[in-house]
């Protein structure tokens, strides 16, 4: 069988019928994706090789057709197919699997915790599947070992609230798009990460209502050094130190202690607004 187009070669075919919309000819100076996309044209007996050899050519309406109909032929999806598909809509598309473009098998994925009575069940879905009206907030976990014991936390959560991991290299991107739409509905957005510099300044620059604390009297007395990293020491100057979290930000700017978010395990947890 013969090779299937490059997404290059398709992506020059698609700016040529763009323009061939408004006119019978498109006539270009030959580069390095032309001459590939020609040598091809040449092998399928579709132009000459005196022509895929030329410094310029003519490109017609008809050569695309016809480069259309042999891709069917050969059971490819024609050029103007989108191929930044899953490989199961590329398969439907056609014989060939084109990686470079294809999406990401997890871009739509989301890790979400649900409790039911005691225990908690790990499921992995579709974001786009479910139905926003039905969940009256969303939880962002920052730590993987934390999402996977939400058990150990004494942490208010409706039972239509929805838990959401917030994501690594497999399940950010979904996170990402999910809080994209959810921010329009105006419902609480809640996280619940380390309380260091960088949890409160993401809980901050990320549009979320409210942050998971302990007592601050828990907090003063557990914080630790040792939970401090000086890296994040930038982010302190733009934490919002005018609402409920002000003394939580005041100790970390002033002894530089944290708590990590696992050492919160078996401690009554409250929602602050951010």
């Amino acid at each position: 069988m013969s090779e299937n187009l490059t997404p290059n070669q398709r992506r020059l075919l698609q700016n040529i019928a763009e323009k061939l919309r408004t006119s019978t000819h498109q006539k270009r100076k030959v580069k390095a994706t032309d001459r590939q996309l020609l040598n091809w044209c040449a092998e399928q007996d579709l132009i000459s090789n005196a022509e895929a050899d030329a410094p310029v050519f003519v490109y017609t309406v008809s050569l695309l057709n016809n480069i259309n109909q042999r891709l069917q032929q050969l059971g490819f999806a024609p050029f103007e197919t989108d191929q930044a598909v899953s490989s199961l809509q590329q398969a439907e598309q056609g014989a060939a699997e084109t990686k470079s473009v294809r999406e990401n098998p997890r871009a739509h994925r989301i890790l979400t915790a649900q409790k039911s009575r005691q225990s908690w069940t790990i499921i992995d879905c579709d974001y786009r599947a479910l139905e926003l009206d039905n969940i009256s907030e969303i939880i962002v976990v920052e730590n993987l070992d934390c999402f996977y014991a939400m058990e150990n936390f004494a942490l208010d959560i409706a039972t239509d609230s929805l838990v959401v991991y917030r994501g690594d290299s497999a399940y950010s991107t979904g996170r990402k798009a999910l809080l994209q739409q959810w921010r329009h509905t105006g419902k609480p957005l809640r996280y619940f990460g380390d309380l260091d510099a960088k949890g409160f300044h993401i809980a901050q620059s990320e549009g979320f209502t409210h942050i998971a604390v302990p007592a601050y009297e828990w907090f003063k007395a557990n914080a630790n050094s040792s939970a401090f990293n000086p890296a994040q020491a930038n982010l302190l100057a733009s934490l919002n130190s005018q609402n409920a979290l002000s003394p939580y930000h005041q100790l970390l700017k002033n002894q530089h202690r944290a708590i990590l978010q696992q050492w919160l395990q078996n401690t009554p947890l409250q929602w602050c607004e951010t």
